[in-house]
């Protein structure tokens, strides 16, 4: 048996510009393919026109019911079910409770123009009548594009998948924004794609899978892949997603890919400041289309793509600068270094729950080529606020996470240093803010560091020793978190800037563009420290430096 034929469905209005670019790049992979418009876009339907493809049917639907006109097409939906509007889940009341504030003004926001961009009733229009028309069989497929989407020139070799019944399958995107980077292929991976988002569903034909009415746009995919019993993401496949994403769901307001011709003008009708040098203009156009996005977001809520997790002194600091030069990375500035979120001791767990939705997650509103760091540094000499902080992070980042399928689980890059460098570093901080450390974790403040840490012929249980055990923070995010292994990043702090500029690119699959300084080669005084417990501290370690060797690969005993 052959590979099944492929049914296509793309809703395009306003979209003529970029249509061009897919149609002759996609139609080769389809049998047929429904593109869904309004007689109004002239444009759009010029460009199908001319192509002059038999693969391509011309479907009228009345997409923006405003500009709907008494010639127009009708919708050939007429049930009640397929008539019925769905709302997000986010904006249902739990049984027995009323919409919180926060969600009757959203849900009025949605509501209070009406459908403005029917594009659940065009899709299930071609689903429930359509199809059937030309003949689609059990064993085809049906491909759920947006119109800003080419699929790659080897997606082809994807036909051969044994694909299942009830499986919804997507895939990973790049984004690009001007037409220049697209021939160059110079693009940005969108870190930040909901699993299941509607640019690219694929599934097995079913009758029964078809798509809702909504308000606008942006919750037809969604509620769409909910209807899948189960949900496969296509390994190394890949699709090219022309302009900014997650905009426009209420009708075409913004242009978001631009040929480099189109630049300067683009510039002048939207006040942004042009420059002889085109990278710099680029630059301008992307924040200006972001700022639009996020003044049209209704739900800026997300969370961070990594965290900086370490022991107080290990570098977390010193990451987050390196990685904060780049333009398109952000840390959450408000969690470091005092942790005034996850460590805030003021705020009471059941009201510290209730912000994590309304502040926290709007800390990180989802940008297609934009990444979030925070920084979480934990200090164990405070038993009780430690745990305390643990214990929200696991609510956050775990609990949380079962209800908030929307989101990924942040990856790890967890910081280190030598323990004994890292335990003068605690000290030598402690000695320089004297005597405004004097009430700090310290048994004998403005002492000596032996004093500090040995007892007896032992190295005591000091703040200064505690904050250099790592392992137990590893065991706590695979055990704890559940976030693998092969998704935490572990770095030695001290090492060459140039190589951990490298293992951090390598990790989050960007190219950095930062300045990089000088190793921060510290020491005390040669004096300071003497001989004999310097042994001790590195017979006090080397157990703990075996099993963090076999978590990291770095080795301390060295």
């Amino acid at each position: 048996m052959g590979n099944p034929s492929i049914y296509a469905i793309t809703v395009s209005k306003n979209y003529s510009k970029l249509l061009t670019i897919l149609l002759s790049k996609n139609t080769r992979y389809f049998k047929k393919w429904f593109i869904v418009t309004q007689e109004d876009d002239t444009e759009t339907i010029n460009v199908i026109k001319k192509f002059n493809d038999p693969k391509i049917e011309l479907v009228f639907y009345p997409l923006e019911p405003s500009k709907s006109k008494p010639e127009h097409k009708k919708s050939l939906l007429t049930s009640e079910e397929d008539l019925r509007l769905s709302i997000p889940n986010y904006l249902i009341p739990k049984k027995g409770k009323k919409l919180s504030q926060d969600q009757q003004t959203e849900y009025d926001k949605l509501t209070k123009n009406g459908v403005t961009f029917d594009k659940g009733g065009s899709l299930r229009q071609v689903q429930k009548i359509l199809l059937p028309r030309v003949g689609v069989k059990n064993n085809d497929l049906v491909l759920m594009l947006d119109s800003d989407i080419v699929l790659p020139d080897d997606f082809g070799k994807y036909l051969s998948i044994p694909y299942k019944n009830d499986t919804m399958y997507v895939c990973d995107r790049v984004n690009y924004m001007f037409n220049s980077d697209l021939m160059k292929q110079h693009c940005n991976v969108d870190k930040n794609s909901l699993v299941g988002a509607g640019y690219f569903q694929l599934y097995k034909y079913d009758p029964t899978k078809l798509c809702k009415r909504t308000h606008t746009a942006g919750w037809v995919d969604w509620e769409f892949k909910n209807q899948f019993k189960n949900l496969t993401s296509i390994a190394s496949l890949s699709v090219s997603h022309l302009g900014e994403t997650d905009m426009n769901w209420a009708g075409k307001a913004t242009e978001t890919f631009l040929f480099d011709e189109e630049l300067g003008e683009y510039c002048k009708q939207n006040g942004i400041a042009y420059s002889d040098d085109i990278n710099v203009t680029k630059n301008n156009i992307v924040n200006y289309i972001r700022c639009c996005k996020l003044n049209s977001m209704t739900r800026k809520y997300g969370l961070p793509n990594y965290i900086l997790f370490g022991n107080s002194f290990c570098g977390v600091n010193k990451i987050r600068l390196i990685l904060e030069q780049d333009n398109n990375i952000s840390s959450f500035q408000q969690t470091y270094s005092n942790l005034s979120f996850f460590g805030n001791e003021y705020a009471h767990d059941e009201l510290w729950q209730k912000t994590i939705a309304k502040f926290y997650l709007k800390c990180f509103p989802k940008m297609s080529d934009h990444l979030w760091i925070d920084c979480i540094e934990l200090d164990k000499s405070n038993t009780e606020l430690h745990h305390k902080i643990l214990d929200r992070l696991k609510i956050t980042f775990f609990d949380k996470l079962k209800v908030w399928t929307e989101f990924n689980a942040p990856k790890i890059i967890f910081c280190s240093r030598n323990p004994i460098n890292r335990s003068l570093r605690h000290y030598d901080n402690y000695m320089k803010n004297f005597p405004a450390s004097h009430g700090w974790s310290w048994n004998y403040p403005y002492d000596s560091f032996e004093k500090n840490i040995v007892e007896g012929d032992d190295i005591n249980n000091s703040s200064f020793v505690q904050n250099s055990m790592y392992v137990e923070n590893i065991k706590w995010i695979v055990d704890v978190l559940k976030i693998p292994i092969q998704n935490i990043l572990f770095i030695d702090c001290d090492a060459d800037t140039e190589v951990l500029k490298k293992k951090i690119e390598d990790f989050m699959g960007i190219n950095l563009q930062c300045n990089i300084k000088p190793v921060d080669n510290f020491s005390l005084n040669g004096d300071s420290v003497d001989t004999k417990t310097l042994d001790m501290l590195k017979q006090f370690f080397s157990q703990h430096n075996k099993t963090f060797l076999t978590y990291t690969g770095i080795d301390y005993n060295e």
